[in-house]
Formats: structure tokens, C-alpha cells, sequence
């Protein structure tokens, strides 16, 4: 399946190929057996926004981490440390000292006020 590709190019790299499987799990719908959506499409946004943040794509980090808390927001108890971690990361991120994140910051709030 898609995201035993994303697992094992995630492992062994390269990194390209892993965002590309990735987001064939995110974006396609390819999950694997019916008992692991529950597990691989958050795993696949988690991922995917740890990938694109150490490329240095934070718009696209910030869209994938998002879609992973939201994801997993009424996840059982046992998870809630990772949204708890990814919801940090946004938060950093969303704070970063940047004329970037400034002009970002300014796009969100124009499109969420709207």
C-alpha cells in the first residue's frame, strides 16, 4: 500500500520519495486495510508536516500539522501527547521571528476573519 512505501522510504529515504508517498496517503485516499485509516492518514499528515518543517516549507507544515490535530483531536487519551507535541510545533512555528511568518500570520487572519 501507499503508506507502507511512505514507512519505508521514511526509514531508508530518500526524503523526497517519503513526501511523495505521503501525500498519495493524505490526498488519495490510499490507506491500506480498512483497519488502518484510523492509524495512517495521521500518521501520514504527523509525518509529512515533520518533513516539510525540516525542509523549510512552514506554510506547507503548518497545513499538514493542522490537518494532523484535527485529525486526531478526539483521538483517545493514549494520543493525545502527540497532538499535544504537534500542536506545540504549530505554535512555534506560528511564533517564528520572521518577516515570513509575519506576512503569514496577516494572510491567516484575513482569511479565517472573512
Amino acid at each position: 500500500t501507499d503508506a507502507r512505501m511512505a514507512r519505508a522510504f521514511d526509514t531508508v529515504g530518500p526524503a523526497n520519495c517519503a513526501i511523495l508517498w505521503y501525500e498519495r496517503v493524505a490526498h488519495e485516499g490510499n490507506f491500506g486495510t480498512y483497519m488502518a485509516v484510523p492509524l495512517n492518514l495521521p500518521i501520514a499528515y504527523r509525518r509529512l508536516g515533520e518533513q516539510y518543517e525540516a525542509r523549510g516549507d512552514t506554510v506547507k507544515a503548518l497545513d499538514t500539522y493542522r490537518a494532523f490535530v484535527k485529525s486526531w483531536a478526539s483521538a483517545d487519551a493514549e494520543w493525545q501527547p502527540q497532538v499535544t507535541d504537534v500542536q506545540r510545533r504549530i505554535d512555534w512555528l506560528f511564533a517564528a521571528p520572521s518577516s515570513r511568518m509575519n506576512y503569514l500570520r496577516g494572510v491567516i487572519i484575513e482569511t479565517t476573519s472573512t
